[in-house]
């Protein structure tokens, strides 16, 4: 399912005819919602066996292909064709996308997606296409049916729509054109065509349900500069898919995705790791940087005076007590260091004057 507009989260009202109507779902639990919307699967598949880094190496050398696994990253974002219920990202709903299911392939060169919140990410050993198209082709309805998809294509239509350019496709690409799908697709992500830019990949939900956990490669929420996409989301779907299938919950990927990263995925635990390690970072610096406002303005306050005495028989403090009192404190005797604006004048003043007088002594020196 895709519309032109980006969907809010609201519950679809026909959905509601797939739940038990006598108990109203909004007094359920997440857990029984999930139990009682998700249909069993015929046969229990083992977890899916993908790994962070075969993800991120099939984002990164991604390209178009016919092969999902050489093109890219299949997934799909939450668009509300899941079933109702929190925790129910990996479960078509009913109606027609028991048949069919909305998807995006993204890869390094081609990171749009439809929402920018959480999504899940497909096993491509399970994924049998059914067909695609290079932007959102309303697939609500008709799925791969739908006709006359030329008129969408932007910059496509001229003279008020009369005359289309060649290239634009009135009905969606069938599997064995998938890479032909791309390449339009890369294409129009490179010009960053308005609200068109990611691509609808649709795929056969009933394979998809049958092949349920192992059709899951992970759940992944996005992380951008300006918005941190919705982890609880990501976070409910990954405990919901735990609990159902009886998983560790290593066994299912949990994911922050960063477009156009490198790495695009990591680890849930590693980047919150690596979030608190930064954030802990930044805070020392921070303290660091008022420690050392603060010593200064100290310094400037009180004349601070540092001093190491050079003869015996005395001592430091003497020193500090001479030379902050005095404006010729004794070099031989004392060695100091200081901030205070007046001692440093004094040392000059002595320094001027002791150079103006030894330069006095020399010959063929005219004090002028």
């Amino acid at each position: 399912m895709r519309t032109h507009s980006r969907m809010a989260y609201l519950p679809l009202v026909w959905a509601g005819a797939l739940l038990p109507e006598n108990e109203p779902a909004s007094l359920r639990s997440p857990s029984l919602q999930l139990h009682q919307q998700a249909a069993d699967p015929p046969k229990q598949h083992k977890p899916s066996s993908v790994t962070v880094a075969q993800l991120n190496r099939w984002y990164e050398k991604g390209h178009p292909s016919n092969r999902v696994a050489s093109a890219g990253v299949l997934v799909h974002a939450h668009d509300n064709t899941e079933r109702l219920g929190t925790g129910n990202l990996a479960q078509p709903s009913g109606g027609q996308f028991s048949q069919f299911w909305a998807t995006s392939l993204v890869n390094m060169q081609m990171p749009a997606l439809y929402q920018y919140n959480c999504g899940i990410v497909l096993d491509p050993q399970y994924v049998k296409l059914l067909c695609s198209f290079y932007m959102d082709f309303t697939s609500w309805t008709e799925g791969c049916n739908r006709t006359n998809l030329a008129q969408l294509t932007p910059g496509a239509s001229e003279d008020g729509g009369r005359k289309v350019a060649n290239w634009a496709r009135n009905s969606p690409y069938p599997p064995e054109m998938f890479e032909d799908m791309l390449n339009t697709s890369l294409s129009m992500q490179n010009q960053q065509t308005a609200s068109f830019r990611y691509n609808e990949v649709l795929v056969n939900s009933t394979a998809y349900r049958e092949s349920l956990p192992g059709s899951v490669a992970g759940v992944f929420y996005v992380h951008r500069a300006d918005d941190p996409g919705d982890p609880e989301c990501a976070m409910a779907a990954h405990s919901a898919l735990v609990e159902l299938y009886g998983l560790k919950p290593e066994d299912v990927l949990l994911l922050r995705h960063t477009p156009r990263a490198s790495p695009a995925f990591i680890l849930h635990s590693e980047a919150a790791r690596k979030e608190e390690k930064e954030a802990k970072k930044a805070k020392e610096a921070a303290g660091e940087a008022q420690e050392q406002v603060q010593g200064k303005q100290g310094e400037a306050a009180t004349g601070e005076i540092k001093c190491k005495v050079l003869t015996p028989g005395l001592t430091d403090e003497w020193c500090v007590a001479a030379c902050s009192a005095a404006a010729n404190c004794p070099k031989d005797v004392c060695e100091c260091d200081a901030t205070s604006r007046k001692f440093l004048r004094q040392r000059r003043s002595q320094r001027e004057w002791r150079d103006y007088w030894w330069s006095a002594l020399t010959p063929g020196h005219s004090p002028t």
